[in-house]
């Protein structure tokens, strides 16, 4: 996810990331809802996809696919 598309992650970083800029998000493609991390790569972020969302979605290498992504709340409450 190219730094444009990666949002408001760099600002939420200092707040949510478990370290190493690794920020928890809550995402959801179509009406499936994951937790997953961002990870800081090549001046974006990866956001990897569970095995049982690519299935359940039909998604396979190359595909490309629209995430609405939610940072995820403070786990420290």
């Amino acid at each position: 996810m190219p730094g444009a598309q990666a949002g408001g992650a760099p600002r939420h970083r200092a707040v949510s990331t478990y370290g190493w800029g690794v920020i928890p998000v809550l995402s959801r493609i179509g009406d499936i809802d994951f937790e997953t991390s961002l990870f800081p790569r090549d001046g974006g972020h990866l956001l990897p996809l569970k095995a049982a969302v690519r299935t359940l979605r039909q998604i396979t290498v190359d595909d490309e696919a629209a995430i609405a992504r939610l940072l995820a709340p403070d786990s420290t409450n």
